[in-house]
């Protein structure tokens, strides 16, 4: 089930604003679930999370280190989290919902979020705003989708040495999107491929032999001392 993940250090705001869009989702039968998450301390550790869970849409907090609950505070805003983000995740929907709508940071991010939020803006219009994250998020997911789909398409032609030149512009297209480094698919042939192909597990096997050595002279070493 798709979900729309809250990041905000406050947990009190987290669950006023999550009681909100709860209360949406039910109320218009919308099938999406809700995640409340603490800031994470490395930036990094957003692009796992969001991979590994099925989110399809982020609303992020400005102000991301005034908890006084004791956790260790982040070192970063929402507006300085976005920008981050926004190098892997380009059509991602983020918005932010915060009492610090007019702050100079988030202004000069505005074009990375979908949308900025005042905090009683979206409490005075949850139904509106909700529904909007729904729909951006379902088009986005939808879009993924499609875009994994082709890519598994053309990787396919790949391997079987069929890709026209056109077939590798698309290809480079969709790992644009996706945010997958680019590969040199440009081999003439299929048996280029498979070469390079049974190299690869050659040198697999090689290592697997290497490993399974060096694990019986160790346990002989072992034994004899």
């Amino acid at each position: 089930m798709a979900g729309i993940c809250i990041i905000d250090d406050r947990v009190d705001i987290r669950g006023t604003l999550e009681n909100k869009i709860r209360f949406v989702l039910k109320k218009k039968q919308l099938d999406w679930t809700i995640i409340s998450q603490d800031p994470f301390l490395n930036k990094a550790e957003y692009l796992n999370f969001i991979n590994e869970t099925d989110i399809g849409v982020l609303i992020l907090d400005e102000r991301l280190h005034e908890s006084s609950t004791g956790q260790q505070s982040v070192n970063y805003n929402g507006s300085d989290l976005v920008k981050f983000l926004r190098q892997y995740l380009k059509n991602f929907p983020i918005y932010s919902i915060t009492s610090y709508h007019e702050d100079d940071e988030l202004e000069n991010q505005f074009s990375q979020f979908d949308e900025i939020i005042a905090r009683e803006a979206f409490y005075s219009k949850a139904e509106e705003y909700v529904e909007r994250f729904v729909r951006a998020g379902q088009r986005f997911l939808d879009d993924h989708s499609t875009q994994l789909l082709k890519l598994s398409e053309l990787s396919e032609l790949i391997a079987k040495g069929t890709a026209t030149e056109d077939n590798l512009k698309e290809l480079r297209i969709v790992q644009e999107s996706l945010n997958i480094p680019f590969s040199d698919y440009g081999y003439p042939h299929k048996e280029s491929w498979l070469r390079d192909y049974e190299k690869n597990i050659s040198d697999l096997a090689t290592l697997s032999d290497e490993i399974e050595n060096f694990l019986k002279d160790k346990s002989d070493v072992e034994k004899n001392s």
